[in-house]
This record gives structure tokens, C-alpha cells and sequence, in this order.
């Protein structure tokens, strides 16, 4: 995880809001504190990257298989509502399409997140944990996505996932 994922004391201090930002890997995954499951993917990065990769194995492929037979693409808007069997600790797992990764700026994602938040919501969602779109780019997107969520207040979110590095 690259340091400029994590939020200064200036930015802290301006925001009542501070969701947990931690890195996940397979193992954290039975670490998750929320009700509901956001992840988040790009329509060009097969295959699936960083949490969302994690995420995918503890459900056996589910997410894999229904981007195979092009049952959800990842397009901008798109929506998906997977079954965690279990497999997970929240109960509810959603999959967010942002579309092609060399479209999707910081405010690109600051909206699809308040957009997912709204249909958390009106699922039900008490509390909710975002994974972090991924692309093989350094953790450009990660960080994108981190500040994009940070810049939001979203009283329902307790902490943005992030890939564990090397």
C-alpha cells in the first residue's frame, strides 16, 4: 500500500467523517465489520484485481463466472447483487460497474460511490465496507478511489478496502 493512500492530519481535521482505510488481503476478508459489501470494477481489467480478486475466491468464483458469460460487464451504472452463501461476513454483496479504468477520474468514482450508497440504502444497508477498484497501475486507481470515498460523508461507511502491497 503506497503511502499516499492514507489521510493527513489537515484532512482528518477537516471532516467529522473518517472511515477505517486498511489493507485486505484473503485473510482479512473475516475481518470486515459492516452488514453489506461493496466492490467496485472496472469493464477493461480482466481479470478482476486487488480485493475484488480476494473477494471472488471466497465465493468461489461466482463474480468470475458471471463476468465470463457477460451477464454484468462492469459498465458505468451497472449493478450487481451476488449471493455470499456464508462465504463472507456481511450479509449482502454488491458489484459496481465505473466502466473503462482511462475514463474513470476521482469525481467519476466519487459519484459511482454516492451512487452505490444510495442503492445500499434502499436495499436496506446499515453499515457497509467499499473494496477498491484495481488495475495492474501501481495503485494509481486505488488511491483514486480512496480520495474519491474520503471525499464524500457517507455516515454509513466504515471502512475502504484496499490491496495489501508488497
Amino acid at each position: 500500500m503506497s503511502d499516499s493512500i492514507s489521510i493527513s492530519r489537515a484532512e482528518a481535521k477537516a471532516s467529522p467523517f473518517h472511515p477505517l482505510v486498511r489493507p485486505c488481503d484473503l485473510g482479512g476478508l473475516d475481518a470486515l465489520c459492516s452488514d453489506t459489501l461493496a466492490l467496485f470494477c472496472f469493464r477493461d481489467v480482466r481479470p478482476i484485481k486487488g480485493v475484488a480478486g480476494y473477494i471472488d475466491w471466497r465465493i468461489f468464483g461466482a463474480l468470475s463466472r458471471t463476468l465470463q458469460h457477460g451477464l454484468f460487464l462492469g459498465d458505468l451504472h451497472e449493478t450487481l447483487l451476488l449471493p455470499v452463501g456464508g462465504r463472507l461476513g456481511p450479509r449482502r454483496l454488491f458489484v459496481f460497474g465505473l466502466g473503462p479504468a482511462l475514463r474513470c477520474s476521482e469525481p467519476a468514482q466519487a459519484q459511482a460511490i454516492e451512487r452505490a450508497a444510495i442503492v445500499m440504502r434502499q436495499a436496506g444497508a446499515i453499515s457497509f465496507s467499499l473494496a477498491a477498484a484495481c488495475t495492474d497501475d501501481e495503485g494509481s486507481a486505488e488511491n483514486d478511489f480512496v480520495r474519491a470515498a474520503l471525499s464524500l460523508q457517507v455516515p454509513e461507511l466504515v471502512e475502504i478496502l484496499v490491496e495489501r502491497r508488497a
